[in-house]
């Protein structure tokens, strides 16, 4: 994560949505409303693909996926 936004990494934004981590934790937060939801949790990179409004999170620890799964903006 390259950006820092009031204490946050941030790992993705546009004009509708912020997704960064604190710690372990990924959550998505709508800038508009401030609503925020927790979105993965783990202790190793975490990769994010964004496609449209679909959030695809998966992380690998030792050359194999350890965790994944999807969350859709809305």
């Amino acid at each position: 994560m390259e950006k820092i936004y009031d204490g946050k990494e941030l790992a993705y934004w546009d004009e509708t949505w912020m997704i960064y981590r604190k710690e372990k934790e990924l959550f998505v937060e709508n800038i508009h409303t401030h609503k925020v939801s927790k979105a993965f949790e783990s202790d190793t990179t975490i990769h994010i693909d964004v496609s449209d409004d679909i959030v695809t999170l998966w992380d690998i620890k030792n050359a194999e996926l350890k965790n994944s799964d999807i969350f859709i903006l809305q």
